[in-house]
């Protein structure tokens, strides 16, 4: 008992970093898997020579925490663009006569590519790169997925959500090289 408070202390030490609302969801969870390892009857030195060393364990559940919060942020910021051009066009409906309905309609030729393009771009040079591992990769295709299918429900243009899709499916691994390159 004394060697599992001892590691859970070290690991929240570890911790003091994050939230404390983030720090006591780690502990907690580490502190089943001892629990549920130990209903199995496997001894403590056992459990946490498996576990790895605390500092090794922090880092790697902060990596989690950061790579969670860009994936996050990505949603919000797709969430975002297209809750305001639903927005938009629920007030346009109510607001706008048959003549200026026609009036934007010829100005709304340009496709809605070229806008999720700009949103992407913020110069002509310029384009957000994130790096994720497969599983992350996996969530954002299915996310693209879903949104894909809300739009065909409504009846909206989302080839540009099909062409984002084999762009995210199609994009290269970064090698360990470029990475060092780049930091």
């Amino acid at each position: 008992m004394k060697k599992e408070k001892k590691y859970l202390n070290d690991l929240e030490n570890k911790l003091s970093g994050i939230s404390k609302k983030d720090r006591d969801k780690i502990i907690e969870k580490y502190r089943n898997i001892i629990h549920e390892e130990k209903s199995n009857n496997r001894r403590i030195v056992d459990i946490l020579k498996e576990l790895g060393f605390t500092e090794e364990v922090a880092n790697k559940e902060i990596e989690l925490l950061k790579s969670d919060n860009k994936i996050k942020s990505l949603f919000k910021k797709i969430h975002i663009f297209i809750t305001k051009d639903i927005q938009f066009t629920k007030k346009e409906k109510k607001e706008k006569s048959k003549k200026e309905k026609i009036k934007k309609e010829k100005i709304k030729k340009e496709s809605e590519i070229t806008i999720m393009r700009k949103w992407f771009k913020k110069n002509d040079d310029e384009i957000i790169e994130i790096q994720v591992d497969d599983t992350e990769r996996r969530i954002i295709v299915r996310a693209l997925a879903d949104l894909r299918d809300k739009q065909r429900l409504a009846h909206k243009n989302y080839d540009f959500l099909d062409s984002l899709i084999v762009k995210v499916c199609d994009a290269d691994h970064p090698s360990i090289k470029d990475h060092y390159e780049r930091c």
